[in-house]
C-alpha cells in the first residue's frame, strides 16, 4: 500500500512540475534587449530603426513615423515575436533565426505586407 502512495506522489508530483515548466521561456528571448530593424516596404524607402524590448510587453520603437509612442506592444511565443505600434496600425510578426537575428513579415490594418529583418545589438 505505501508503494502504491509512493507512486502515486511520484507521478503527481512529474505532472505538477510539467504543468509549471510549460509556462517557463525556453531558447532565445527579446525581454531587455535591443535590436536594430530593417524593413523594404514596397514603394517607400528602406527604414532602419532600434527597437527595445521592455518587461511588460511595452516596446520601445524609433521608427520616424510612429505617431503613438505610448501604446506600442510586444509578445513572444516561444520562437516567435509578436510586435504592434502605431495604434496597433502595423503588426510585425517574426521568427529566431538564430539567437541574434529574428526575421518576418509585417503588415498594417490596409493589408500592405512587407519583409523584415532585426540584428540583436546587445
Amino acid at each position: 500500500m505505501i508503494q502504491k502512495k509512493r507512486g502515486y506522489y511520484f507521478l503527481l508530483s512529474g505532472l505538477l512540475l510539467s504543468i509549471l515548466l510549460a509556462g517557463c521561456q525556453t531558447g532565445p528571448t527579446v525581454l531587455g534587449s535591443r535590436w536594430s530593424l530593417s524593413t523594404d516596404v514596397p514603394g517607400e524607402k528602406v527604414y532602419r530603426y532600434d527597437i527595445v524590448f521592455h518587461p511588460g510587453g511595452r516596446l520601445e520603437n524609433h521608427h520616424p513615423n510612429d505617431k503613438t509612442p505610448d501604446n506600442d506592444t510586444w509578445e513572444q511565443r516561444g520562437l516567435i515575436v509578436i510586435f504592434r505600434y502605431n495604434d496597433n496600425f502595423i503588426t510585425y510578426t517574426g521568427r529566431f533565426e538564430n539567437a541574434r537575428t529574428l526575421q518576418g513579415e509585417a503588415v498594417n490594418i490596409r493589408g500592405l505586407k512587407f519583409p523584415w529583418k532585426a540584428e540583436r545589438l546587445d
